[in-house]
Formats: structure tokens, C-alpha cells, sequence
């Protein structure tokens, strides 16, 4: 079963939640813009095609992970070429952080939070049935850049421990859980916008993304 992966910025003030839509580049394959497994012509393509442009971390061609297609992309891509990527296992990047409704569609996924303010992830079984009736550790961690997860793919929680919830059946509600702690999480960037977290549903429940 894939692993879940998204991105959140807590600030002192805000936070930013990383949406990742369009083209994934691949966490645990440099160079993989496309995701398709191999590094060849399209994932040159797609870090021209968004050259000099800022876009969601990680995705349209940011192999680096810095939000801005350039020179490092490029050399992620041209240094991987021809690589068959590594397939330890499915991961898919979805928007998971945001607010519970008590009223239809059960679910806000935002993008800005305070920092001490509650919060909690959803994953929607109607886009995901495989998670019906699952059991999964949620992971809240400093972000990592692309390469930084190829390099190390250990998942380590910045709470005491990893929460383990369930989804007890196919509907929003039954897939929301409050993260537990969140209120705490650190947001002291000094004179920059936000800290990066990372929040994983570890699926497999073996630690590692």
C-alpha cells in the first residue's frame, strides 16, 4: 500500500501548506520529474519547460526541492540520465492538512494555519478506497527536500511519537484525525516565512518512506 506524503510551513505567525498537484518529482528518485520510474527526455522536458519559473516545491521539474526551476534542476536530471529508479515502494503526494466541516464536503484543505492552532489530515476514500479499513502511523517531521529523502528515507517524528490511527469506513470522516500535538509544533523561522514540516501516513508501518 502507497505511503501518503504532503508538506506543511509553520510560521510564527502562518503556515503554509505545500498542495502538490501536476507533475511529481519522484522523493526517492533524482532526476525522476515525470515519475515515471526512468530518467530520460521527458524529465528534461519538463525542467524546460518550467525553466525560470516558481513553482510548488517538488513538482514540475524542482528536483532540489527549492521551489525554483534553474541550473540545479537541470544537473539533477542530466546526472541521473538513463536510471531505472528504485521501487521500494508506491508513494503518493496528496493534499492532506486542513480543517474538519461538520457540513459538506467534511473537509477544508488549506493552506495557511497559525502557528498553535489545531489542525488535522484527511485522505478522501472515495479518491483512495485502499485506505478503507487501513491502519497507518502519521509522521510529522522537518521537511526534506527530494534529494534529502532519496539520501535518507528514515521517518522520524518531531513529536514524541508517531500517532496510529484507522479509517473506519468510506466517507471524509471517517479518514479525518486531529494531529495530535500540532498546536506545539515549533514556528520560529527568525527573518524567514515559516518551517517546514513534512506529514506522512507510513501505510506499511515500517518507518521508512
Amino acid at each position: 500500500m502507497k505511503n501518503v506524503v504532503t508538506c506543511v510551513s509553520a510560521g510564527r505567525t502562518v503556515a503554509l501548506l505545500c498542495l502538490v498537484s501536476g507533475a511529481l518529482a519522484s522523493p526517492t528518485c533524482p532526476g525522476d520529474a515525470d515519475g515515471s520510474g526512468f530518467v530520460d527526455f521527458d524529465d528534461l522536458n519538463t525542467v524546460l519547460l518550467n525553466w525560470g519559473t516558481s513553482v510548488t516545491p517538488g513538482t514540475s521539474g524542482d528536483e532540489d526541492g527549492d521551489g525554483d526551476v534553474d541550473f540545479d534542476d537541470l544537473n539533477a536530471v542530466l546526472g541521473a540520465w538513463a536510471t531505472t529508479c528504485p521501487t521500494p515502494g508506491v508513494i503518493a503526494r496528496v493534499q492532506l492538512a486542513g480543517h474538519a466541516l461538520a457540513a459538506a464536503p467534511g473537509f477544508d484543505w488549506v493552506r495557511a494555519f497559525n502557528v498553535g492552532q489545531d489542525f488535522q489530515v484527511a485522505i478522501n476514500p472515495a479518491r483512495h478506497p485502499d485506505v478503507i479499513g487501513a491502519t497507518f502511523d502519521i509522521y510529522v517531521q522537518p521537511a526534506r527536500s527530494a534529494m534529502q529523502w532519496a539520501s535518507d528515507m528514515t521517518l522520524t517524528d518531531v513529536r514524541p511519537l508517531p500517532q496510529t490511527e484507522t479509517v473506519t469506513g468510506g466517507t471524509i470522516a471517517d479518514a479525518t484525525f486531529t494531529i495530535l500535538q500540532g498546536n506545539f509544533l515549533p514556528g520560529d523561522a527568525g527573518t524567514g516565512i515559516g518551517v517546514g514540516y513534512d506529514i506522512i501516513l507510513d501505510m506499511n508501518r515500517n518507518g521508512v518512506l
